[in-house]
């Protein structure tokens, strides 16, 4: 079966093969037998996409995801499972929100705060494939909110007969998109995103596709199909290891966009089976209530972080390698959760589709050095603050800022302040001369080298 995950990392896309559900891909490097999403569509068939990552003991993985509203993502549940089956933590995802190269720094992420899987997903049938995951804060940029199809409209592309849709004008799609595998042998991903015009399938024709793939496994109340198949391998329209969670989307003609499908399972990518969708319009019920809805305490004004509270120490993560693995050889004795049925039509989790993963065993750079510190006094009362030049990390930003001081009398440095800007008030307990430091941190705990000191009398 294929689910389909992959990773960001520092300053590129880069992903491997997992067990679990996912495609494979085209002859060209597209998103099977797809093309480059453009400057000009990104932002009006794809803002509201999303890449989910996530970095664990076990290794690093990436999905996609769609944005519904500033704060809420959707993805496949079985994105928010390593491989063996173990529910990854709010606190190991990362969301990145208005980026259509991978390599580039644009758009921005953002840490998960919590994860809700559907109560029933099961990862043999892979039924009830969908989570919803919070995030920490509003995008930095402005995004889309991609509007879901519910069971009233599931017209627009034949969900209430069943009767599937034929592709149309750019307008209409339907479309897939993702950074996914773009060959069938899950080697190649592209840095660009990539999208793909395919038809919906009719649920008489999925379930009768050919064995094994879908047919009995295929399951019309939570799943839809969709792909144009192949009898030459990798020469289907299809999604592939990577793109799991990734949007299927609908247009009315008139620019609005509707998302029909979240990426779940299929076999073979580009070969002869359709490609199988969360049919998201049966879990609008479920989603609604799950939606961001502000808290007073997030409407209310943020207070200045006390100057003399320790920070916490980060926990250690895993770094993500920037290079992909070559994939895995096949078990020659899988463990019953991966082995193929022994009935005609195995399992989804069976399939030859499947999250990707990367190796933990690179460290990305750390965030660069803080430098030129100036220190004024402002305001009536003269307070000093500190400003610095803004650090970056890979992603092209920092998480935070920690404002070392220490008397030069003194053996210890302090912990003066945390800050999230390049500035900040600082209170010297003593008079005398006193030396200024500065680390910047990213989202991950990294740190840089502290800043050279600034040496200020405080009289």
């Amino acid at each position: 079966m294929r689910t389909i995950r992959r990773l960001f990392t520092a300053a590129t896309l880069v992903a491997l093969v997992a067990a679990a559900p996912a495609h494979a891909a085209s002859i060209e490097p597209r998103v099977v037998n797809g093309r480059d999403v453009d400057a000009s569509a990104f932002p009006t068939r794809w803002s509201a996409i999303a890449a989910v990552t996530s970095t664990t003991s076990w290794g690093s993985t990436l999905c996609g995801g769609v944005l519904i509203d500033v704060r809420t993502v959707i993805t496949a549940a079985h994105c928010t499972y390593t491989p063996n089956g173990m529910p990854i933590s709010p606190a190991s995802m990362r969301v990145y929100v208005g980026r259509r190269v991978a390599s580039s720094t644009d758009g921005d992420r953002i840490q998960v705060s919590a994860v809700t899987r559907h109560p029933s997903f099961s990862r043999m049938t892979m039924r009830n494939d969908v989570a919803v995951l919070r995030i920490a804060r509003d995008p930095l940029l402005t995004v889309g909110a991609l509007q879901i199809t519910s069971a009233a409209d599931e017209a627009w592309w034949g969900g209430d007969t069943g009767a599937g849709r034929a592709t149309g004008d750019d307008l209409v799609g339907p479309f897939i998109a993702g950074w996914g595998a773009t060959d069938a042998d899950a080697t190649r991903f592209p840095d660009t995103l990539q999208e793909a015009k395919l038809p919906i399938a009719s649920d008489r024709a999925c379930a009768a596709a050919a064995q094994p793939g879908q047919g009995s496994t295929f399951d019309p109340t939570t799943m839809v199909c969709a792909g144009t198949p192949s009898t030459t391998r990798g020469n289907g329209i299809d999604a592939c290891q990577g793109d799991s969670g990734g949007p299927l989307i609908v247009g009315d003609g008139a620019g609005n966009w509707r998302l029909v499908g979240l990426t779940s399972w299929g076999r073979d990518c580009g070969g002869n089976y359709y490609g199988v969708y969360t049919r998201v319009g049966r879990f609008v019920d479920w989603i609604e209530p799950l939606r961001y809805v502000p808290s007073a305490s997030e409407l209310a004004p943020i207070s200045e972080p006390s100057l003399d509270e320790p920070e916490p120490t980060p926990e250690p993560v895993p770094e993500p390698a920037l290079t992909p693995e070559p994939n895995p050889t096949p078990d020659p004795n899988p463990t019953p959760d991966s082995a193929p049925s022994s009935s005609p039509s195995p399992s989804p989790s069976a399939s030859a589709v499947g999250p990707i993963e990367l190796g933990a065993t690179h460290r990305p750079a750390r965030p660069t050095r803080p430098t030129n510190l100036q220190l004024r006094l402002i305001g009536r009362r003269l307070v000093p603050q500190l400003r610095w030049s803004a650090s970056r990390d890979a992603d092209g930003r920092v998480d935070r800022y920690r404002v070392l001081e220490r008397a030069l009398t003194a053996t210890r440095w302090r912990l003066a302040a945390t800050t999230r800007v390049a500035s900040t008030n600082v209170r010297f307990l003593t008079p005398g001369v006193h030396l200024l430091r500065v680390q910047a941190v990213d989202d991950s705990g990294r740190r840089s080298l502290v800043s050279a000191p600034l040496r200020v009398l405080r009289r």
